[in-house]
């Protein structure tokens, strides 16, 4: 583990802790009955996580999640993502507008031009308040990119509304399980059993500028554009 990978462990450490402590170290998605018909829309770069990396997922950690409580939103295979940056959170009716949309694909197109692929490591589950996702291990490369992609927003007039536990650490999370309700024991058992699974290496060369619903539902997910890193 690099010095950056430490402290992208040790921030994955303290968020969970601060939640149960009763602290707000960063912005939740507020739960909902049903996320697949959730009507908001949010506006945010991410990368798509691609299916076998998906498949493994679906096998190593939903499956046996979901066992355990099929009460809660799992996310379809198709819709796992890692977001990169946001731009607007998610609400009903969207807060932006097609200028908004627009601003931000200049932003995402002149801070991506200028770094090239990366990867990221996916290793144990995160748990928080509202939600179960894995974690996300990187160099400071994505760093770099996320603290670009962030001055360019700004600059553009439609900077990030999301509060974050930090402002130099970063790392990648793909949420698997969002709660609709308080889950069972069982589940909890389950995610403890679960808690080192090492699922694969992302790639990342590529991010996707999209319009979605809080869980990223395919039904919803509008593409504004993919963007290749260096290119």
């Amino acid at each position: 583990m690099t010095t950056y990978q430490q402290r992208q462990f040790e921030l994955f450490e303290d968020m969970e802790r601060g939640f149960k402590e009763g602290r707000a170290p960063s912005t939740l998605i507020d739960p909902v009955g049903d996320f697949a018909a959730d009507p908001r829309r949010c506006l945010t770069g991410l990368v798509f996580i691609p299916s076998d990396i998906s498949q493994a997922i679906g096998t190593s950690v939903i499956a046996p999640l979901q066992q355990a409580d099929n009460r809660q939103y799992y996310y379809p295979l198709d819709s796992l993502h890692m977001t990169i940056r946001n731009v607007r959170l998610a609400a009903d009716p969207p807060p932006f507008s097609g200028r908004d949309v627009e601003h931000a694909r200049q932003a995402f197109y002149h801070a991506t031009r200028k770094h090239q692929p990366f990867s990221i490591e996916l290793h144990g589950l995160f748990q928080l308040p509202t939600s179960i996702s894995i974690r996300g291990y990187s160099d400071e490369m994505l760093r770099d990119l996320v603290l670009d992609v962030r001055q360019a927003l700004k600059q553009a007039g439609v900077p990030d509304d999301k509060k974050y536990a930090s402002e130099d650490v970063f790392f990648g999370n793909v949420n698997v399980c969002r709660f609709t309700q308080q889950p069972s024991a069982q589940f909890f058992e389950a995610v403890r059993s679960l808690k080192d699974t090492a699922i694969g290496t992302v790639e990342i060369r590529e991010i996707a500028l999209v319009v979605t619903s809080p869980v990223c539902h395919p039904s919803v997910t509008k593409v504004i554009e993919r963007f290749v890193l260096g290119a």
